[in-house]
Formats: structure tokens, sequence, C-alpha cells
């Protein structure tokens, strides 16, 4: 047990070790009517409980605070810190702790700690001491007294010099005799009335603190290193004050803080346990379940097996009857035939003659004897049971409606023409995909209101699909059904759209941009072709818009048109300047030339689907269409009769259209070269033309033209369909057309440098 006089001592210098809460400093302790051994054993107490490493459990050496304000020896520490991989944690309390560059070196030593070891030690031996002492002045008289502050024994001649000496002139000293423990005290040694002197200034008693630096000081300090305005300095007493102050107030907090630590634990164990309890109870429910279930497929199993064996017991009786029967007969005709071997072996002529109507009947009726088998091969088959143990584990139950869905969480706007597939999920009430036990059923309204029952996809998983075809424009609706029950909510709406969908590309000379765009066309891949002239190249352009190649035609080659052959070989022409055509190999896109010495400033270019002939018209005012084989070997040259041609295309029939620019018409052409009619004739309304510019027909056989700002759709007879774009899609200078097989038309915008997609 401690003793009071350890508790008082205790007390004081807790603030400073960090074991515990600082409290209120002591100024002194009064040791009074206490013997000489009960001092001793204050002080071993004292030491032992606050002046220990926990770690080496030896006095403390060279003590070193971490920034969770406990302490210990520094060898301790570093030893420690040597023996981890992980982050540095304080022995104590597991606090993380930052120990910079500078390691265990870099913390600061705990100078209250070393003082108290300091003054423990010197004050243990004092009591220890009952001999006589020698005077450490001079090293030989007796001591007679003690200077408190140096901290050395004195013999009378050593205290007259010490008490004439300037500097220690203030110094208080005592006789042994006040030393007596019933009458005298210990001062606390960070007492007022310890003068404490300072480490710079020799003799200077430490009087401030430096707010600024956070140090004591001298007042020769405050003049030399600690100098204001710079510094600011405050009476020790003071600083100490407003510090406990301050540690008064965090104490609170603290306090605070930790009740509600405390409650935050008693609220999370409640929660863990709630929660290790529901976990337990889920357990529980699991496992009753699996018994459960365990325990109807036993009995499932068991009825089946029974079952099984009932009706193999019945069908193997009767095969058993049947071969029962069949080994009695048998055994009839082994004996008849071994008797007849007999006789004829042992009995002569008479006797024979004698059985002769015994065997005769016997014969006759073995000979008689039906020995067909009564089982067919559809006796042999099982019915398959195994069913009726995997049903069990099939999710074919009653859906909930209200969680059944079709389409998704996507919103679908469908191109007149095209196709989609449309998911149908059946849910149970918890989410979960479920194959219903009634049948799915898709119901299609179309936008005039007729309804048409869909063909259902069903996947066996609780996922079914339906197709629906955009075949006319406007909002398609399909209603879904479970046996004859609607899901709730609206119908599911797939709009279908026609007109501009699609804008692709801007001016510029990167990917998607173009210079001057020209003619387009579609190659086996069913990407867009085109003819970007002023920079020089072609663009391949995949049907979602992005640009999937680009092929540099060189830096004089300004390309106005391209074709395609069945190999995705492209043949490109070039403008005025440049003559003959150029051949890009699908392979390595290389380039290759021919007809350089026939064409002069071709228009366009156009392959015949009848022959594979390539065709180019060439020339401004004397019109030519010069024809060449694909591997470019020139076949004829064809005068035709109208000037200023911007584009040729042929149809299936092999008649050649041209477009005739300046006479706002385009001109049909038998395979010779002989004018067969004109279509349309000049205007800006529709169905006739201004400058039209390139043509192309689809896989029907309908020719478009763009001219002006539109383009336009005709029969080859020069009928007028409809027109394809509105005044509001602000077409510019339509130069290229091409069709899709689903016959959206693509639209080179030579002005606003794009490529329009309509969906007819």
């Amino acid at each position: 047990m401690v003793s009071p006089t350890t508790l008082e001592l205790r007390q004081g210098v807790v603030g400073f070790t960090g074991e515990t809460a600082a409290l209120p400093r002591i100024s002194q302790f009064t040791i009074t009517m206490a013997s000489e051994t009960e001092v001793a054993q204050a002080l071993d107490e004292i030491t032992k409980d606050f002046l220990t490493c926990c770690i080496c459990l030896e006095h403390y050496q060279q003590p070193k605070a971490l920034p969770c304000l406990h302490t210990f020896c520094e060898h301790c520490l570093i030893s420690l810190a040597d023996n981890t991989d992980l982050d540095f944690k304080c022995p104590t309390c597991s606090t993380p702790c930052d120990l910079g560059e500078k390691g265990i070196a870099g913390l600061k030593g705990n100078f209250f700690i070393s003082s108290l070891l300091h003054e423990m030690q010197r004050r243990a031996k004092r009591l220890s001491k009952t001999a006589s002492v020698k005077c450490e002045g001079c090293e030989s008289n007796p001591a007679s007294g003690i200077c408190i502050i140096c901290e050395q024994y004195l013999c009378d001649n050593c205290v007259k010099v010490h008490k004439n000496v300037t500097s220690t002139r203030s110094h208080k000293v005592l006789s042994l005799a006040e030393l007596s423990i019933q009458y005298t005290y210990i001062p606390h040694p960070f007492s007022p009335k310890t003068a404490r002197l300072c480490d710079i200034h020799q003799g200077s008693e430490l009087k401030f603190f430096c707010t600024t630096c956070q140090v004591l000081t001298c007042r020769d300090c405050t003049i030399v290193t600690h100098r204001v305005p710079e510094h600011v300095h405050k009476p020790i007493k003071d600083a100490a004050d407003e510090y406990q102050s301050f540690l008064v107030k965090m104490l609170k907090m603290l306090d605070k803080k930790t009740s509600e630590v405390s409650k935050r634990i008693a609220i999370a164990t409640e929660k863990r346990d709630k929660l290790d309890e529901n976990f337990t109870k889920e357990k529980a429910a699991v496992q009753t379940a699996s018994d459960e279930v365990r325990s109807e497929i036993s009995k499932t199993e068991q009825d089946v097996l029974d079952e099984l064996e009932t009706e193999s017991v019945e069908r193997m009786s009767r095969l058993n009857t049947q071969t029962n029967d069949l080994e009695c007969k048998h055994s009839a005709f082994m004996q008849t035939c071994n008797d007849i071997r007999k006789s004829l072996e042992l009995e002569s002529g008479a006797q024979l003659l004698t059985s002769k109507n015994t065997y005769t009947k016997q014969i006759e009726k073995l000979l008689a004897e039906d020995i067909d088998i009564k089982v067919v091969e559809n006796d042999l088959h099982v019915l398959p049971r195994v069913d009726k143990i995997t049903s069990m584990f099939k999710p074919r139950r009653t859906v909930c409606l209200s969680q059944c869905t079709i389409g998704g969480s996507v919103e679908y706007l469908l191109h007149k023409g095209q196709s989609v597939d449309l998911p149908i999920s059946t849910k149970d009430c918890t989410g979960r995909h479920i194959v219903s036990e009634h049948e799915v059923k898709a119901i299609h309204i179309k936008p005039g209101g007729s309804q048409k029952q869909m063909e259902v996809t069903d996947n066996d998983d609780g996922t079914y699909s339906v197709t629906l075809h955009g075949d006319i424009e406007g909002n398609h609706e399909i209603r879904i059904m479970v046996g004859d029950t609607p899901i709730p909510g609206p119908p599911f709406t797939v709009k279908v759209v026609k007109g501009l969908v699609k804008t692709i590309g801007q001016k510029g000379d990167g990917e998607l941009q173009f210079n001057n765009i020209r003619g387009i066309a579609i190659n086996k891949n069913g990407d867009i072709v085109a003819a970007d002239k002023d920079n020089n190249r072609l663009q391949i352009i995949d049907t979602g818009g992005k640009c999937k190649n680009t092929i540099p035609m060189g830096r004089k080659f300004k390309p106005v048109d391209v074709a395609v052959l069945n190999d995705n070989t492209y043949l490109v022409i070039g403008d005025a300047m440049n003559s003959g055509v150029a051949v890009i190999s699908p392979f390595d896109q290389t380039i290759s030339y021919f007809g350089a010495n026939e064409i002069d400033r071709a228009r366009g270019i156009a392959i015949c689907p009848a022959t594979g002939l390539v065709y180019i018209i060439s020339e401004m005012w004397n019109v030519f269409a010069k024809v060449f084989t694909q591997k470019g070997e020139f076949v004829k040259s064809m005068k035709l009769k109208w000037s200023t041609p911007t584009c040729i295309k042929i149809d299936n029939e092999g008649r050649l259209f041209v477009c005739v620019n300046l006479d706002h018409n385009a001109a049909v052409y038998d395979n010779s070269g002989e004018l067969l009619y004109r279509i349309s004739e000049a205007g800006k309304s529709d169905g006739k033309l201004t400058n039209p510019i390139y043509l192309a027909f689809d896989k029907h056989g309908y020719l478009y033209i763009s001219s002006d700002h539109k383009v336009q759709k005709f029969d080859w007879l020069g009928n007028f369909i409809c027109r394809i774009d509105t005044n509001e899609d602000g077409l510019k200078h339509p130069t290229g057309i091409a069709l899709m097989d689903d016959l959206s038309v693509i639209v080179a915008d030579n002005h606003n440098s794009c490529i329009k997609v309509f969906v007819q």
C-alpha cells in the first residue's frame, strides 16, 4: 500500500509524466512526524511507480516523451523502433507516432522526469547516510550543513565562504540539525521557492516563459536571445496558471468526449449483439429450410422409387410368367427329342410303329405350341421420373406482375426499317428472375391501332425476348401479359422515326472533319467511304459515326468521287488537275493508277452492276464516257450528247444516268451512248431540279438526285416519288449520295462540311 506521503508526491509529478490527467500543482510536500524508514519507503515507492521505464523496468535513462505524453528510455525506444517494420506505435497506448526524419533522436527529452529522478536519487542518498558526511567543498572536514540550491554538503568554513560569495550569497543553507526529519520539509523540485538556474547564463534564475519559443528564460535571455518585440514573455507563475486553466478546460472536454465514446461503445455493442442475433436467426432459418428441403426431397425420392418399384414388379411379373412358360415348353421339347433319339437307337421297326400314334400326337402338339414373346419394344421403355426431383429446384412459380419488365431501363429510338430485340423479365416479389407458370405473351399495337401477337422467345431462366420491326413511322406499343393478365402500367413504347437522324463531322482536317467533301460510297462492310477533296484523302466511317480509317491520296491528288468493287477495292478519280484512276488495294492500301492517257478532267465514276465494267465520265463540254475493265484495260469511249456532266451511275439494266448540271436535268443513255430520255424539268419546287450534282440508286432501283439544297427520290423513268429532306434540315449544296441496305440515305453536305443520315 502506498503511504499518504507517496500519494501527495505522486500527485505533484503525474502532470508531467502523462500517466494520468494533470492535477492541481502542489508547491511543497511537508513530511511531519515521520521516521527515516518511512521516508525511505515513500521515496522507493515514488521511484518504482513514476521513475521506472515500463520497457526495461529500470530507472529512466535519457527519458524521451512520445507525442501521446508517455515516457520511455531513449535506448529502449531505439531498440523497439529497430525491431519493427510497421509504423511505430506507443508501447503503452498503441497510438501511432510519426517519428519524422530524425527518428527517436528527434523526440523531446522529458526534462521534468529527469529533474525528478535526479532529485529523488539525491534525497535517497542523503537519507541513507548514517555516518558523518564529508564536506563537498574542501573534501576534508566533516559536513555541518547543506546548500539546498547547489545540493552540496558543506563544512562550517565552506558555509561561511558560500555566504560571502556574491553568486551564492542568496542560496539557502541548512544545518544538518535543521534537516531533522521531524521538523523539515522537502521542497517540490518545481516549487517557486526552489530557484532554477539558466543553462545559458550561469547563476541567473529562470523567471520568465517565452510564449514565442515555448521555453523558460532568465532576465538575461530576455535581453540577449529572446528580445521583444519579436518575443513575448510572461512570468513563470502567470504562464503556468494560464496553462493550468487551459488544461482544466481541456480536461472537461476530454471527460465529456470520454463519456460520449462510452455511450457510442454501448450503442455499437448493442448493434453488434443485434447483428449477431440476426445472423444467428438467419442461420437457424437456413438450417430449418434446408432440413425441410432435404425432408421434402427424401419424401419425393421415396415416392418416386416406390412408384418405380410397383411398376417394375408388375411388368417384371409378366415377363417372368412368359419366361417360365417358355422354359416349360423348352423342357418338353428336349424330353421329346431325347425319347425319339432313344427309340431310333434301340427299338426295331415294329416297336417304332407301335409308338407311332403317341409320337405323332406329341410332335404335332409341340410344333403347334406358341413360342412368341409377348413383349414389344415399348414395353421396355421406362417413363422418366427424374424430372419429379429436378422440378423441385426450378423456380417455375407465380410471378409478381408489378416486378415484370420489358426493355429494361433503356429508351429505344428506332430508325424506320430497322429492327430491335426487346428483353422481357419475369420476377418474384423480391426481384429475382423466375420462370413463370403461365405463358408470357406480347401484343404489338402499331401506330394505326392494329394489333398483332408477337412471337416470344423463352430463355428458360425468367427472361424472354421479342423482335420489333420498325416498318411504320410513329409510336409502337407493346403490352406484356402473363397468362391472360397484363402487367400493370402503360404499354412499352418504341418510337420509329424517319428524316434526318444523324449528322457526322464538321469543317477541319482532323478525324471526322472535312474540307470540300464530294462523292461518297458504301463499301462491302457497310461503312461510308467519303472523298475529302481538299484534305487529299478518303475517310472510312462506320454507321455509328466513328472514323475507322483515313487513306491519304498524296499531296497533289484531290479525290472527287469513289466507287467500290466487290473485293472492297476503291477506285478513285481526282479533280481536273488529276488524270487517271487511283486503285487502292483493300489489303495493304497501296495505290496504283490506270487510264491516264484516256481520261481528261474526270467528273464521275460508276461500276456497271451487270457487266462489272468501269465507266468514267470526263471533260466539261465535249462529254465522253470512257469504259475500262476492273483491271484497268481500256474498252471503249462513248460520245454523249449533253455537256456539263457532274456524275454518272448505272442501273441494273445497264442504262447510264448522268447529271447535267447547267441544263438542270438527268440524261438517260443506253449502253451504246444513245440518249433515251431526260428526267425532270428545271425548277425549285418538289419534283424539279436546279443544278443537279449527284445521283445514286437503292437496291430496289429507285433513283436519288441531289440538286440545289435538297435530295429527291424518283423512279427509273423519272416519276417523282418524294423529297428525302426538309427545309429545316439545312442542306447546303449536297454533293455525294449513297444508299445503305436498310435504305438509309447518306448525303455529303458540302457547304456544311458534314455527312447527314436520313431515314425514309
